[in-house]
């Protein structure tokens, strides 16, 4: 029996002496359930018994037949076309699963035991929804989708290692972007390289054309998609990267030797020859109602032999108390609220006094000096931009904030050099208006301003880049007395610019340019997909990152000074692994290593700043937030009060426990980085393996009674997104609601009083990437 559900997918379970699978572009999982059946394919016949699996892809055909009394076979229907309009993409996966066929590999036994755990969390969830938790079921679909994809699916995209850098990355190019209009002077260009040069290369190296290529590979694609797919051939060819009917027609001809519709017809006609001669033509079969798959559901579970389950992983371990020789570095903070005109919004304003009286809070970063309020929509009336910067400024000064006004150039800038102005022209023509706010600005707040951080954005690097700097440099000298002026250089990790960026700093030198800061971005989500890299380049990202950009520093006597404005952790990808990988311990991990290796780090106060800009730079999602609106706090903000709770001197650190002392107080954070694939997230039974459990001894401590109070974050305490799906996200909330999310959302808080001895002890279990602050106070003695 189906749900009514609007699920792209359905599942059935089915009863009876016959069922033949429809002829459609759908792909259907077949999973024995209890009994036996014969399963009739186009390539043989296969016996097919409970916990057997077989996916048949689109246009695929499958006959089965009973042959015991007790046969239930499930089927999960999982509708492709309707997948492609919620995806707004193309999606032609084939899959490679039958656990029936000869010759498998030992490791694939593994691989359909977990498949068997996906598919019946899958089918439980599907039947339980009852309208209320349609979330879980998507969780469960999406997360065996994933699991076939990275296990069972066919042809995945993958570039031999004996092609150069260059050419590696002009295939993933053509990988990624085939369906749209590409050449190779746009990658040329994207790669700064010669298109001469870049050309002869591609030729050397792969043997063919790109031209040849390119054509090549979408042909391929495209006659995936006729083999699988029943969408028109106009249409087929146009989401494939051909531009009209008739070339796809003679490239296609010329490389198959045959029309796309007769390849088509060759391909997609089924045979019934083995169905024919089992002697039954006429399907006999029922559909279980829902209680009878919840019956077959316990049943099957219970008669299961029961598995061992993983023990979280355990971590012993004993610190030796000392007097603390070593001073901890503190880190300070930069908090981004997007363009200057953000400042105009009455909510952000509240944000940020409510940021800066619970955390500590060093710099404000904005973008610009030009205010337009047509960003804010409720902004305190039409003043000139100088009146309204000096009131955030001034702001500053109450807080005790250094300002950080970053520079980057608009696309105004880019397409007036098409028009014939020279880039000097252009670039004054940028500049001017925004000297004359500065020195507005200048004599309003005095010398104060030779500590403002004016920093110019050279990512991506815009053309005669060393000469508009100067001109920035020298012009800004005019207006400030002592200007602190920085370069922000955008991202390094596998950057192309990283050869231009060591060309700027020399002519810089030569030009005695001195920088007082650099700045740089730094997001292991932005820069590859997990699939490409190797865990443990994951796990020191931020590391591989600073250790690159201090080495082309130290090469030039460049500045000592290092800030990361923009940054993220491993993040999930789409709305929903965003939200289930719950990230507070890496984040905290990766700000332990900062503390002692740069000048600040930085944090955006609202996802919207990054998106109400004039030239928005992200989706909003790709730097870490400190709230959701202007009044729910997101885990970093959370993260960062723990954070700020580590005083005093440093006794112990590693990448799970950190220990440091003040007075008589003892702060411990115990963490759990977990670093994995965020798609499996998802996946409830995987996120228990990732656990971990930590004991750990302190001593020797001077016997007393001692108050301990410990602060836990993680998914389900501090973790905004579980209560969130409650109440259906952010559109429909009222402020009731929100006021009830406030108080929903914190880290839990608990305080207790212990005896001790001789030792302290702790045996605490922490979730994925979950954290545990410690605070161990001795208390006085009672006098007697």
């Amino acid at each position: 029996m189906a749900l009514t559900e609007n699920f792209p997918f359905i599942i059935n379970g089915i009863v009876g002496q016959q069922w033949t699978s429809s002829v459609d572009s759908n792909l259907r999982i077949l999973f024995g359930m209890r009994g036996s059946w014969q399963l009739h394919t186009k390539k043989a016949t296969y016996q097919m018994s409970a916990e057997d699996v077989l996916v048949l892809n689109a246009f695929e055909i499958a006959q089965a037949q009973a042959t015991s009394p007790d046969a239930v076979l499930f089927l999960i229907e999982i509708h492709r076309e309707e997948i492609e309009n919620q995806l707004d993409m193309q999606w032609t996966p084939i899959f490679d699963c039958n656990s029936m066929a000869a010759n498998q590999f030992t490791y694939r036994k593994n691989e359909f035991n977990q498949l068997r755990e996906k598919l019946l969390a899958c089918i439980a969830s599907f039947y339980e929804v009852s309208g209320q938790n349609s979330f879980g079921v998507y969780e469960k679909f999406f997360s065996l989708l994933n699991f076939l994809k990275s296990h069972f699916q066919k042809g995945s995209f993958h570039v031999p290692d004996d092609f150069s850098e260059k050419i590696q990355r002009v295939l993933t190019i053509i990988h990624l972007n085939y369906t749209k209009p590409l050449t190779l002077q746009q990658i040329a260009d994207e790669t700064f390289l010669s298109y001469h040069y870049l050309s002869h290369k591609f030729k050397a190296e792969v043997g063919v054309s790109f031209k040849k290529n390119l054509t090549t590979y979408r042909l391929k694609k495209a006659a995936t998609a006729l083999k699988i797919s029943d969408h028109s051939i106009l249409k087929i060819a146009l989401e494939n990267g051909f531009t009209n009917s008739k070339a796809f027609h003679q490239a296609f001809k010329e490389h198959y030797g045959t029309t796309p519709r007769e390849y088509r017809l060759k391909q997609t006609l089924p045979t019934l020859d083995q169905t024919k001669a089992a002697g039954q033509t006429m399907d006999s079969f029922e559909l279980l109602d829902i209680e009878a798959v919840m019956l077959e559901l316990s049943n099957y579970i219970i008669q299961k032999d029961s598995e061992d389950f993983l023990e979280p992983k355990q971590l012993q371990k004993q610190i030796t108390l000392h007097q603390a020789t070593t001073a901890r570095t503190v880190l300070p903070k930069i908090l981004n609220i997007g363009h200057c005109s953000n400042w105009l919004r009455n909510d952000c304003r509240q944000a940020l006094c409510e940021t800066c009286q619970e955390l500590n809070i060093d710099y404000l970063r904005f973008s610009d000096v030009l205010i337009e309020n047509s960003l804010a929509p409720d902004s305190f009336g039409i003043l000139p931009s100088q009146f309204q910067l000096i009131r955030l400024l001034r702001f500053t000064v109450e807080q005790h904030l250094t300002p950080i006004i970053h520079f980057k150039l608009n696309p105004e800038f880019i397409s007036s050099l098409t028009n014939g102005v020279s880039i000097k022209e252009a670039f004054q023509t940028w500049l001017t208006p925004r000297l004359e706010v500065l020195q507005q600005l200048v004599d309003e707040f005095g010398e104060i301003s030779n500590t403002w951080h004016l920093e110019f954005d050279i990512d991506p690097f815009p053309p005669d880049v060393t000469e508009i700097f100067s001109m920035f440099y020298q012009q800004l000298n005019t207006v400030i007395h002592h200007p602190t002026i920085g370069l922000n250089i955008g991202a390094l990790f596998n950057s192309p610019e990283l050869n231009q960026l060591d060309t700027l700093l020399a002519d810089l030198a030569k030009r005695h340019l001195m920088i007082d800061f650099i700045d740089y971005r730094s997001d292991p989500s932005h820069d590859y997909l997990w699939d490409e890299t190797q865990q443990n380049l994951l796990e020191n990202y931020q590391k591989y990152n600073l250790t690159t950009l201090k080495e082309t520093l130290t090469k030039y006597h460049c500045s000592e000074k290092i800030l990361l404005s923009e940054w993220n952790t491993l993040t999930g990808n789409g709305t929903t692994l965003r939200g289930t990988f719950f990230r507070s311990a890496i984040m905290l991990k990766d700000l332990l290593y900062l503390t002692t290796e740069i000048d600040g780090v930085g944090f955006w106060l609202n996802n919207e700043h990054l998106l109400t800009q004039p030239q928005p730079t992200s989706n909003g999602q790709d730097r870490l937030t400190l709230y959701i609106g202007y009044q729910l706090k997101r885990p970093a903000f959370f993260a960062l009060q723990l954070f700020d709770k580590l005083k005093g001197p440093l006794l112990y650190q590693d990448d799970t426990i950190c220990l440091t002392q003040q007075g008589q107080i003892l702060t411990l954070l115990l963490l759990n980085p977990a670093y994995f694939n965020p798609a499996m997230s998802i996946d409830e039974t995987y996120m228990q393996y990732q656990s971990q459990l930590i004991n750990l001894d302190l001593l020797p401590i001077n016997p007393g009674t001692y108050q301990i109070k410990t602060y836990s974050l993680d998914k389900d305490h501090g973790g905004i997104y579980n209560e969130m799906l409650q109440t259906s996200g952010l559109e429909s909330i009222d402020q009731e609601v929100i006021d009830y999310l406030k108080r929903a959302i914190l880290p839990k808080f608990e305080i207790s009083q212990i005896t001790v001895t001789k030792k302290l002890k702790f045996k605490e279990l922490l979730s994925f990437n979950a954290c545990r602050l410690i605070q161990i106070k001795r208390l006085p003695q009672k006098s007697r």
